[in-house]
């Protein structure tokens, strides 16, 4: 078996420090890299739609492969390749150029359709360079990875580091992510939103003396001003993304000298494609357009994005197709306005899928569509600031129906309960990025 330049490489690994060896070798010969971390919808889309070459899975995931002719190999086993006599490795130097595609990432465009985005080794540097512009760090400095690195955001987010010559960190474990940032001494650090609100380890006598003799304490019942001391004061800065981020979780972090960055953007654009920084933030908004990205909103309030960071092709039956779009810019499904300062809010969306905490998608028609039959009223699902479950109905629920909502499982490649109830809304076709509770929400406590 020979890999060369242009062939597909899957991988299906656990994010550790092994990825980025792999990620190298595949690169370095020219071939496509196609990042899973578990066998999910996008495994099974791969498996038609992408000519795989090899996949290599990790000692603790077997995929379920359904074509014999892909050839398969453990992790494991990986050091005994060379030695194979049946391999035959290409020692040859392949000659990349920028046009050359380097990542296959999957995602789901604006009319919520599962797509694999293919990316040339040009999409990737840019989005290195101008992301690197935008951290105030130097040669040397220690950036730790607490996310997926299969996923785009953070494999972006590595990229846009190694380019300054920081080193890399992986957590292989650690349940209170501000303790292990805080052991780590890393300078930067990128985290999902719902992180910043997990509970966190008391680490000292002074601690247990505030707080009680526990092992740990919720997120509401901390002195914000301890924030600081419960991550350390080497971090220099947290980097926010997957999911919105509440303005009141934003606001105590900054309060309390320890910035928060949050940005948007998506996929097909390697993940953030708007940010704030250290140099220009505003809270409450995405930040402003990185690099040379172009930003448009057209009448219906649909975010429409341009850029050299964003995707021009996906894959279909194995077939290169050129991406959708209107004029210059693709449409994005989310719903939005910039202000007269040039930063990006996020109002809604008009997708039928948005990404749960556990980095997974849940798809809302199917549930909203059994759930309005349940309860024969129209519904709306979205996610709340936490990334838990909130439904919206439109009239208001007896103790049978709240009962029956309490002990429903929502069952999409994970299970999840839905956390909080809000009655007599009137359902648009606008979803909101995050329910922002009002006070008359029921909570299905359990």
């Amino acid at each position: 078996m020979r890999i060369s330049k242009g062939d597909v490489v899957m991988t299906l690994m656990n994010s550790t420090y092994q990825w980025n060896f792999i990620d190298t070798a595949i690169n370095r010969i020219g071939a496509i890299h196609l990042p899973l971390y578990q066998v999910n919808i996008e495994f099974f889309h791969a498996i038609k739609n992408v000519a795989i070459k090899l996949i290599i899975t990790d000692n603790d995931l077997q995929s379920p492969n359904l074509q014999e002719d892909i050839p398969e190999i453990r992790l494991s086993d990986l050091t005994n390749l060379v030695a194979d006599s049946e391999i035959e490795p290409d020692t040859s130097h392949a000659s990349l150029l920028p046009g050359d595609a380097a990542y296959i990432f999957y995602s789901f465009d604006h009319n919520s359709v599962l797509r694999a985005y293919v990316f040339t080794n040009e999409n990737i540097i840019n989005w290195a360079k101008e992301g690197s512009m935008l951290l105030p760090l130097e040669t040397g400095s220690k950036y730790l990875s607490l996310l997926p690195v299969s996923k785009v955001f953070e494999r972006s987010t590595q990229l846009a580091h190694i380019f300054l010559g920081c080193s890399i960190q992986y957590s292989q474990a650690g349940a209170f992510p501000s303790k292990t940032i805080n052991e780590s001494q890393a300078d930067s650090c990128s985290i999902v939103p719902s992180l910043l609100r997990y509970p966190f380890r008391l680490n000292n006598a002074e601690q247990e003396n505030k707080y009680g003799k526990k092992r740990s304490i919720k997120y509401d019942a901390i002195d914000k001003k301890d924030l600081r001391e419960f991550y350390g004061n080497k971090i220099k800065h947290l980097i926010c993304g997957g999911a919105p981020i509440h303005h009141q979780t934003e606001d105590e972090y900054f309060e309390n000298e320890l910035p928060v960055f949050n940005g948007w953007g998506l996929t097909q654009s390697l993940g953030a494609f708007t940010m704030n920084t250290h140099f220009a933030n505003k809270r409450g908004s995405v930040g402003r357009a990185i690099g040379d990205n172009k930003l448009d909103i057209c009448k219906t309030g649909e975010i429409l994005i341009s850029g050299p960071t964003v995707s021009d092709h996906c894959l279909e039956n194995k077939k290169l197709k050129k991406c959708d779009r209107l004029g210059e810019f693709i449409r994005t499904g989310d719903i939005g306005h910039v202000d007269h300062d040039g930063y990006l809010h996020i109002d809604g969306s008009i997708r039928e899928v948005f990404k749960m905490p556990n980095g997974l998608f849940l798809f809302t028609a199917k549930h909203e569509k059994d759930l309005a039959q349940a309860l024969d009223c129209k519904v709306l699902l979205c996610r709340d600031y936490e990334g838990l479950l909130h439904l919206q109905v439109e009239k208001t629920l007896n103790e049978n129906e709240i009962k029956m909502l309490r002990s429903l499982r929502i069952v999409d490649f994970a299970a999840y309960t839905i956390h909080s109830i809000s009655q007599n809304k009137d359902i648009s076709e606008k979803r909101p990025y995050f329910y922002e509770y009002q006070g008359d929400e029921v909570f299905l406590k359990r």
